[in-house]
């Protein structure tokens, strides 16, 4: 929902076993989210999360991912990907 963009300050997230096949574009404004939990859904397309320069935290497990897109080397921060 858009009223996600007014949650400038939100700093985890968890959206396990939800069946999402991707992000909505308003998740790229997340800007202070470190830690994401998207671990037993159907993802495919990472083009929001890339944007998520601050995550430190990164749960993909069990997702429909083929491959890493190379912007996945921007998160610089990142500490524990799985």
């Amino acid at each position: 929902p858009p009223e996600f963009v007014r949650l400038i300050k939100l700093q985890k997230l968890y959206l396990s076993r939800n069946q999402f096949t991707e992000l909505p574009s308003f998740f790229g404004t997340l800007q202070t989210l470190e830690e994401l939990f998207l671990n037993n859904n159907r993802i495919t397309d990472l083009s929001e999360v890339v944007k998520l320069v601050h995550l430190k935290v990164l749960n993909l497990s069990s997702n429909s991912l083929v491959q890493l897109p190379h912007e996945i080397t921007r998160l610089s921060n990142l500490r524990d990907f799985d």
